[in-house]
């Protein structure tokens, strides 16, 4: 026996017809159920937005350092883990030694493109866990444009 989402995926197969082209920015699908496919005044239209550009190889490497130590602190940061590990407080050393060296506000912005869901209370506990001081902010309301 066919299911019914499976003769409607083939009826749309057979006798709808979708077009997608690209109009100043954004992508257009029009549907047609005369069978020609093609423009239709019966046929409905649909736009999407069209995706953000990939980042540039530059903005890809300017956070690779975040990209690679900070993820070891999302479980504990989010609530997941009772404690952060071992490599999350030594990640957090490394990006601390690039934030006084550089400045905060690179690694904050990195982390806040990260957009990751933090606790606070986690967040006050990892500076004791960890047994350090960040020289960046951690919030979970990132608002970098202040540091």
């Amino acid at each position: 026996m066919v299911s019914s989402s499976k003769l409607l995926l083939y009826y749309l197969s057979l006798s709808a017809f979708l077009v997608i082209s690209n109009h100043a920015g954004t992508s257009k699908a029009e549907y047609s159920d005369d069978g020609e496919g093609g423009d239709s005044n019966s046929g409905m239209e649909y736009y999407f937005p069209s995706p953000p550009p990939p980042p540039s190889m530059e903005e890809r490497r300017r956070c690779e350092d975040v990209r690679c130590r900070f993820p070891s602190c999302l479980d504990y940061l989010s609530g997941a883990e009772d404690s952060p590990s071992l490599t999350c407080c030594t990640n957090l050393e490394a990006l601390n030694c690039i934030a006084r060296e550089e400045g905060p506000r690179r690694i904050c912005e990195c982390i806040e493109d990260l957009r990751p869901s933090l606790l606070e209370s986690r967040i006050r506990g990892i500076y004791k866990e960890c047994g350090i001081h960040l020289s960046f902010p951690i919030s979970q309301h990132m608002d970098c444009s202040s540091v």
